[in-house]
């Protein structure tokens, strides 16, 4: 064999070889394409029943506004979430209070904390009463560690006594 039919020999080899990672390769790739194809499907599907399930908590929710008896574990639900709603309530006041603004008690709409009057409903405006934030809030504020004004050294908070120079908290 002379050195150009050993080249050509290679080169076919080389070529059945890219030929065939390329065959292995489409295959894979189409495969992880429609593995991914059919669980977008199953993501819209999921959807689907999430928003189903979400239009029958909301039918469920707006009858028990409405006093309507929906059993006493749709009952609880609804309180979970009239609790919920309170709660963000009190928090969108807590923001209006910070940006100096307040809700109007009879139209609702956004006004001015220092007005005595609605500007868009003429509506007197009672004092707005912002609630203290709850005591395991308050709690979880305090501090874990102190530092000992004698030694420097970090210690627990409860410490009355530093364990290396014996200074009194």
């Amino acid at each position: 064999m002379d050195f150009m039919q050993k080249v050509t020999e290679l080169s076919k080899k080389v070529g059945d070889a890219a030929e065939k990672t390329y065959i292995a390769a489409k295959d894979k790739s189409g495969k992880l394409i429609e593995e991914t194809k059919i669980k977008i499907k199953e993501n819209e599907k999921e959807n689907e029943i999430n928003g189903i399930f979400e239009s029958m908590g909301i039918a469920v929710y707006e009858m028990y506004k409405t006093g309507e008896d929906v059993g006493s574990a749709f009952t609880k639900e609804c309180k979970k979430i009239d609790k919920i709603n309170k709660e963000m309530s009190e928090m969108e006041i807590r923001v209006l209070y910070l940006k100096k603004l307040r809700k109007c008690d009879s139209c609702q709409e956004i006004i001015s904390m220092d007005d005595k009057f609605c500007t868009i409903c003429g509506a007197k405006q009672k004092a707005v009463k912002i609630k203290e934030e709850n005591k395991k809030e308050k709690a979880e504020e305090k501090p874990i560690s102190k530092v000992c004004k004698s030694c420097g050294l970090v210690v627990e908070a409860d410490t009355k006594f530093c364990s290396k120079c014996g200074y009194e908290f």
